[in-house]
């Protein structure tokens, strides 16, 4: 039970810290209309899909509430135009050390064990301070 609580805080911990780094880079704007308000961080691939991306700022994308889920061209559109302009848009977007960068990663598959929550904190915490 302990090893569960501790895992659950480490996650906690890590979210809180990439979000704050996301919003940081991206001078709390929308990277996509630039937008100041109803911010959200996108992973860019999704967590369900690479959890060992979960919490790397290479996949964070900040995007005000339209572009993240409620616009018609938005990350989570659920018309195939809107996900197909958000895709082409994302791919202009990034450069192409961090689009492949993210897509390795994605092939890596790793158990998101204590120890690397642990390290992934420190890490995040270390942006932090820089």
């Amino acid at each position: 039970m302990e090893t569960r609580k501790k895992k659950k805080r480490l996650q906690t911990s890590s979210k809180r810290l990439w979000n704050k780094l996301a919003m940081e880079r991206a001078n709390h704007k929308c990277e996509r209309c630039g937008k100041t308000t109803n911010l959200n961080v996108h992973h860019i691939i999704g967590k369900g899909r690479c959890r060992v991306l979960r919490w790397d700022l290479a996949n964070a994308l900040v995007l005000c509430s339209s572009c993240h889920t409620f616009g018609r061209v938005s990350a989570h559109s659920t018309n195939y135009f809107g996900q197909k302009m958000f895709a082409e848009w994302l791919d202009k977007y990034l450069d192409k050390n961090r689009a492949d960068y993210l897509q390795t990663r994605e092939k890596q598959s790793m158990r998101v064990t204590i120890q690397f929550l642990e390290e992934e904190n420190e890490r995040l915490k270390a942006l932090e301070q820089s």
